[in-house]
């Protein structure tokens, strides 16, 4: 999906999303055999485990696909997985810079590679996924700009 601008918020607003590219096919896959196995067994603590299984698989294949990334005059916003608890909001005030490059790990990175790191004041560092970090760093700095 394309960064796009929106209108009918504040002006420079800006919001980019990266999917991962995973095997999500591969867990619904092991899911689906696991709850077949839960029903299949007459066993009832193999039917359990293989129950806890068969959900293990299927949240991981729903949750964390995704991550977006939301920029306003007041806020940065990331959201990551499907929960609604999965929000990450930082207040323009605290951070300190932000700049495109390569992360190899963190809480909102789908896979390593490119991303836009954001440097709070605190010290500690937020890489972000998105398909164009640099698009990414320029709209924050237009951004920051706008807001003095």
């Amino acid at each position: 999906m394309p960064p796009k601008y929106r209108v009918g918020r504040a002006q420079g607003s800006w919001a980019g999303e990266a999917r991962a590219r995973t095997r999500t096919a591969a867990f619904l896959t092991a899911a689906g055999a696991c709850a077949l196995a839960a029903a299949l067994i007459g066993f009832l603590p193999a039917r359990i485990v293989f129950a806890l299984i068969a959900v293990a698989c299927a949240v991981r294949a729903a949750a964390g696909r995704r991550v977006r990334l939301e920029m306003d005059l007041y806020s940065v916003r990331v959201r990551f997985g499907i929960l609604p608890a999965s929000v990450v909001r930082l207040p323009l005030r605290t951070i300190r810079s932000v700049h495109a490059g390569e992360a190899r790990r963190g809480r909102a990175l789908l896979r390593p590679g490119p991303a836009v790191v954001f440097t709070l004041v605190s010290g500690r560092t937020l890489p972000v996924s998105v398909p164009d970090p640099e698009a990414a760093r320029v709209a924050y700095e237009r951004i920051r700009a706008k807001h003095g």
